[in-house]
């Protein structure tokens, strides 16, 4: 036997034990879990978010009897918890909840962002939803989205709005409202929703983008006229939508998903999105989570792609526009 054939003949081998081992390594999708899972959460502790995604463990571990430990990792929109997952491993132990406008926003400004979340993270599917809405002092003088319009033209860019960043899905959605509208309003961006509610509050602020959440917090003191979807959000059911209070097509989506590392393997995520299903579809933790600013619901993330893929493309419009000005 030749030298060359020895060499050949031990690379497949090597070749062949590496393949063994990832496959021993690979824990079989039925016994998943069989230890504790992280769930990595992007924003502070104590906000509606963070109380949601720590309910939802609370019924993971309840219902799958490992220990889920939800870690807050805030910073630079979700990117920071995102990087640190796609640093770590496949093996579908560590998750990430992260709002679409992570997923859907930050992959159209991948080159200054530094991160695309399309090519390093895999969406297991969306978890739940948020209704983005118009808000401002329920003293305001305005009664109607039409109101608000009306007032913008009559002053071009001199009426603000808030939101908790620039290209962050409530400022794109207020750039997405002035667009259809025809009107132009200036764009305040806030750390948080907190800091714009007191500016709202003291009429530093004239109106802000919005979630029931924080409209819920200050009842009797802020009010909507118009919500960015479709149809009226259960959450908030006396709103309009943007199509009855005059602005069709105003309809921003604004969801949470929970993303693995991209690589997991296809029935590991499969097997983690029917643990969210489970749980979501409980009538009990729908019960317990339908005041903390979103409705739980789950599509996986192969039946979301296409509709990921026109947000982004969106998104990318909006942002290009918004450059621009």
């Amino acid at each position: 036997m030749s030298f060359k054939t020895v060499l050949r003949a031990g690379a497949v081998l090597a070749v062949s034990v590496l393949s063994a081992t990832a496959a021993w390594a690979q824990e079989d999708p039925s016994k998943f879990p069989s230890k504790t899972i992280t769930i990595l959460a992007p924003f502070a502790p104590g906000g509606p978010a963070d109380l949601f995604t720590r309910k939802q463990a609370e019924y993971l571990q309840a219902e799958y009897g490992v220990s889920f430990l939800v870690e807050n990792v805030p910073g630079a929109g979700g990117i920071v918890a995102g990087k640190r997952l796609a640093s770590g491993s496949t093996d579908g132990y560590t998750w990430f909840s992260a709002s679409g406008g992570l997923l859907a926003i930050i992959p159209a400004v991948a080159e200054q962002s530094g991160f695309d979340p399309s090519k390093e993270l895999e969406l297991v599917g969306v978890i739940r939803s948020q209704p983005l809405m118009l808000a401002m002092r329920a003293d305001a003088p305005y009664d109607t989205l039409a109101d608000v319009v009306a007032a913008a033209k009559a002053k071009p860019g001199t009426l603000t709005y808030g939101s908790i960043g620039v290209n962050s899905a409530l400022h794109l959605a207020g750039e997405m409202l002035c667009e259809l509208a025809g009107i132009e309003m200036v764009h305040v961006p806030y750390k948080g929703s907190a800091e714009y509610s007191v500016d709202l509050l003291g009429g530093r602020l004239d109106f802000a983008i919005s979630t029931p959440g924080t409209l819920n917090s200050h009842k009797g003191e802020l009010k909507a006229v118009a919500q960015a979807l479709a149809e009226r959000s259960p959450m908030m059911p006396d709103v309009p939508t943007g199509a009855e209070a005059g602005v069709p097509g105003w309809i921003f989506d604004s969801w949470t998903g929970i993303v693995v590392k991209k690589g997991t393997p296809e029935a590991l995520v499969t097997r983690i999105g029917e643990m969210i299903k489970t749980v979501n579809d409980n009538p009990k933790f729908r019960e317990e989570t339908a005041g903390m600013d979103a409705s739980p619901k789950f599509i996986s993330g192969a039946d979301y792609k296409a509709e990921l893929e026109a947000q982004i493309k969106k998104n990318a419009e909006l942002i290009a526009k918004v450059a621009k000005k």
